[in-house]
């Protein structure tokens, strides 16, 4: 059994520039920009006084952009360490919302929940297979008294097609 290494006693190499911010910052500009280029061709602005639907989600992208522009800037200017992917947890995510999209339709709600959070527990170490189990079904009873129960939306809560 090998242990993964702690990231934080790991000795990251430095950069001179905070590279970490950039990258962060450039995914808010990417996004931020999609954002408000995407909505005002698809959605009807309106004007000042009586705003569409796409003026929201179009000043949002420009604040979101902006905030990316903000967050580049300094970093630019400031040494800091070189970002280390951590592939597990990434992985695990990607595989865990994956999961979600792939059997709410096939399984319903509470499986769907279910598949997603006891996928999402392996990418950190710290629960036992016990404590994903009560942690999946805690989630799934939390989701449908507040997604079925409270606001009513129509998704079935368990599919068995077999």
């Amino acid at each position: 059994m090998t242990t993964e290494p702690d990231p934080e006693t790991v000795e990251q190499p430095t950069s001179h520039r905070d590279l970490k911010d950039i990258i962060c910052g450039g995914v808010l500009v990417a996004l931020g920009a999609a954002l408000a280029v995407y909505v005002p061709l698809t959605h009807k602005m309106g004007t000042l006084f009586q705003i569409g639907g796409g003026f929201l989600p179009t000043v949002m992208g420009v604040l979101i952009a902006g905030f990316g522009i903000l967050l580049i800037i300094p970093a630019l200017f400031r040494e800091g360490a070189t970002p280390l992917i951590e592939w597990r947890p990434l992985l695990t995510i990607l595989g865990s919302v994956s999961g979600f999209a792939i059997t709410i339709e096939h399984l319903g709600l509470i499986a769907a929940i279910f598949v997603m959070t006891m996928v999402a527990t392996f990418a950190d170490n710290k629960l036992n297979f016990v404590q994903r189990m009560i942690l999946a079904a805690a989630l799934s009873v939390m989701a449908v008294v507040i997604f079925y129960f409270a606001l009513d939306v129509p998704l079935p809560l368990l599919i068995w097609e077999f």
